[in-house]
């Protein structure tokens, strides 16, 4: 089954944390979902899970994309992680990144890994400018 987009829609985020781990196209092996593997592999997700939950977002495990349009070589980042409330402890060997109040949109992807769940991001992209 080639991965498909289910559902896309914008959402009110409130002031939170994502917590998680970044990456870079230095870490990029033709996509990341060899970093997935790893987040998978070691637990990460439960660790994140039990350091709390933001009321009414729909969270998860996420991949949250970020950069500089004029200069996306250089700043290019991929994050691997979930929401928290404001204030959660960022465990060691993690990051975060604050964000204010704000709008989100949110592409909801189903599919294998073996088949390119992983590479879905220009379609994300294109599903939600329209």
């Amino acid at each position: 089954m080639t991965p498909e987009i289910i559902k896309v829609y914008q959402e009110r985020l409130p002031a939170c944390r994502f917590i998680g781990k970044c990456y870079t196209n230095a870490d990029c092996q033709g996509g990341f979902g060899h970093k997935w593997g790893e987040w998978f592999a070691n637990g990460w997700f439960e660790l994140l899970e039990k350091l709390g939950k933001l009321e009414n977002v729909d969270n998860g495990s996420l991949g949250l994309m970020r950069c500089d349009m004029f200069d996306f070589d250089n700043t290019f980042e991929y994050w691997i992680g979930m929401f928290l409330p404001v204030g959660t402890l960022v465990p060691e060997g993690f990051a975060y990144i604050y964000f204010a109040e704000s709008e989100l949109a949110i592409c909801w992807i189903k599919g294998k890994e073996s088949e390119g769940l992983y590479g879905m991001h220009d379609a994300c992209m294109e599903k939600i400018s329209q």
